[in-house]
């Protein structure tokens, strides 16, 4: 469930049958892991950081209940390659099957805005989410990914991991949702895991059909070479 739909839906949304305790210990884990090795490559300084601004555009169509069309644009630069601006336009179907998992499936086509480092992407993307209530109100989810890509005319195929905690507040008649996830990335091309993001941010629901999702982001790429980007994300929300 995207985190603006959770939003909206407020604190009542976690009083759910608990899942089982192994699952939850070892999804806890996960995230303590990856938020861990993301810690000290915050805590460096080197010569290859940057800060950026990622700013996107979501716009979410409800088939029904359980399956919406999301359709998106956005523009960040050092996301996916060292010097470029770069633009993605994408399409997306989710769908719920139960309370506690949700797929996804989409394509997305990503290509530099200038000159700096030729690129262009063709990407099929697949996603399965578990949702797990914790106590106190909080949830967790566990996210898999699989990237299948064409980059500049080169197949491979990405892997990514992320967990995500949050929480739901109602203030008066508002609500919002801070968050925090951690995730990993194996990248066929190098043949390990070559990247890892972590992620603090809120959903704010403005209206009925708009939200805006606002996070601070450290992502830190060991291959092919070592650099770092310090990132400050908006994603516009758009519900219908």
């Amino acid at each position: 469930m995207p985190r603006a739909e959770a939003a909206r839906q407020g604190p009542n949304r976690h009083r759910r049958r608990g899942a089982p305790v192994r699952t939850r210990v070892f999804a806890a884990i996960a995230l303590i892991g990856a938020a861990a090795g993301a810690v000290p490559t915050a805590l460096a300084q080197s010569s290859t950081t940057s800060t950026q601004f990622w700013p996107e555009i979501q716009l979410h169509l409800g088939l029904d209940s359980k399956t919406k069309i999301i359709l998106l644009g956005n523009i960040a630069r050092d996301r996916e390659t060292a010097r470029n601006l770069e633009g993605q336009l994408g399409i997306n179907i989710d769908h719920k099957l139960t309370d506690y998992f949700s797929i996804r499936a989409g394509y997305r086509f990503g290509g530099a805005l200038g000159d700096e480092e030729p690129y262009t992407e063709h990407r099929i993307l697949l996603e399965q989410t578990f949702q797990f209530a914790l106590p106190h109100r909080f949830q967790l989810s566990m996210r898999t990914r699989e990237d299948l890509r064409v980059v500049n005319r080169s197949f491979s195929a990405r892997f990514r991991e992320r967990a995500t905690i949050e929480r739901s507040f109602e203030i008066g008649r508002h609500a919002f949702t801070p968050y925090a996830s951690a995730e990993i990335f194996f990248d066929t091309r190098h043949d390990r895991f070559s990247r890892h993001r972590f992620a603090i941010g809120t959903v704010l629901p403005v209206t009925k059909w708009l939200a805006l999702d606002a996070y601070a982001s450290r992502q830190t790429d060991t291959h092919p070479q070592r650099r770092h980007v310090n990132a400050f994300g908006i994603s516009i929300v758009l519900s219908h």
